[in-house]
């Protein structure tokens, strides 16, 4: 057990060395899901704290809810001490829950634009961003992506690049 506690304790130290910025997000985003993974709170990212207690609750239900409360502040703290201040937005609400997906959500479009942007350098034919190309490259760029769970970030990309690629690979203009 702890050992279990140190190795949360290093990774909180090194999300919080490592804050995050607008051109970390996906080596942030990792970092979290670490955090979250070794501390076994994962799930808090992946849906909204439950229903509270009712007065027909048990000691047990009440007391879980409390647990989850407390969780969810303790990680709130944590994700609001890694992120720079001209990052953080009052639109990103108090949960663990709603500052993830508020914070993924301001990242999606970054991501979207960054590829939108290469995308854009092989329909203009540039040699560097043919070279960029190389399946390697092109995996390496969609598994971070999957890492980050975009399921429709994923398909307008791939979408986009499949209408823009030639059909035979001598259609390939390499010249700049």
């Amino acid at each position: 057990m702890l050992l279990q506690c140190g190795n949360a304790f290093v990774y909180r130290l090194l999300l919080h060395d490592e804050k995050l910025s607008r051109d970390n997000f996906l080596n942030w985003y990792e970092k979290l899901n670490d955090v979250l993974s070794s501390e076994g709170k994962l799930h808090m990212t992946k849906s909204p704290l439950p229903n509270p207690p009712t007065i027909t609750s048990t000691e047990s239900e009440i007391h879980a809810f409390e647990a989850a409360i407390c969780d969810d502040k303790d990680i709130a703290r944590m994700i609001l001490g890694s992120v720079y201040p001209e990052l953080r937005s009052s639109s990103m609400g108090y949960t663990v829950y709603g500052m993830f997906h508020t914070i993924k959500h301001m990242y999606e479009g970054k991501a979207f634009d960054e590829i939108l942007e290469f995308v854009n350098m092989l329909r203009t034919g540039n040699k560097s961003a043919c070279v960029r190309l190389s399946s390697d490259g092109l995996k390496d760029y969609m598994d971070m992506l999957d890492r980050f769970g975009s399921k429709k970030l994923n398909n307008n990309v791939i979408e986009t690049i499949m209408k823009i690629l030639p059909n035979k690979a001598s259609d390939f203009n390499m010249e700049d």
